[in-house]
């Protein structure tokens, strides 16, 4: 089994003097098809967090739709979503655990992410998971604030 999709990003500028003589402008885009050629693992998930705080644990606590255990070896999308109106004012954090994803560089580092903001990393060739060292996904708020997150990426046999 694979992955069959569209991942795609884009970003587009133009920037114009205030005299109109000069007129750059950068496309970036990047489209990719059924790249993740060994991805056998859709996992996704809206929520509210519980307690101020969600785990993925990405080595053993994921359930896919049949109620399996996911066992990942490698991500390669990893897509989060701090869904929370503006109204609420509250921010998330990803990242900030001993045992994350290798995504940030170090335990304290993290992202923090105000609603209606989102964060995707794509790795084509994989971010390695490990267990007990590096398979935890980590997520601080407040009580109640709603979030989404998709993760694309192999299981062990």
């Amino acid at each position: 089994m694979s992955f069959e999709g569209t991942y795609s990003e884009g970003i587009r500028a133009k920037i114009d003097s205030a005299h109109g003589l000069v007129t750059p402008e950068a496309v970036l885009s990047r489209t990719l098809k059924s790249k993740f050629a060994s991805a056998n693992v859709f996992y996704t998930k809206q929520s509210t967090l519980v307690a101020s705080a969600a785990s993925f644990d990405l080595r053993g606590s994921l359930e896919d739709d049949l109620g399996d255990v996911m066992t990942l070896q490698k991500v390669y999308l990893l897509h989060f979503k701090n869904t929370s109106t503006v109204a609420s004012g509250h921010s998330m954090i990803l990242g900030s655990a001993t045992t994350h994803i290798p995504l940030f560089k170090a335990s304290a580092h993290a992202i923090t992410l105000t609603p209606t903001r989102s964060f995707t990393v794509l790795a084509d060739t994989g971010i390695a998971v490990t267990a007990g060292t590096a398979d935890t996904i980590n997520v601080f708020g407040a009580t109640g604030d709603a979030y989404e997150i998709v993760v694309i990426g192999r299981r062990t046999a």
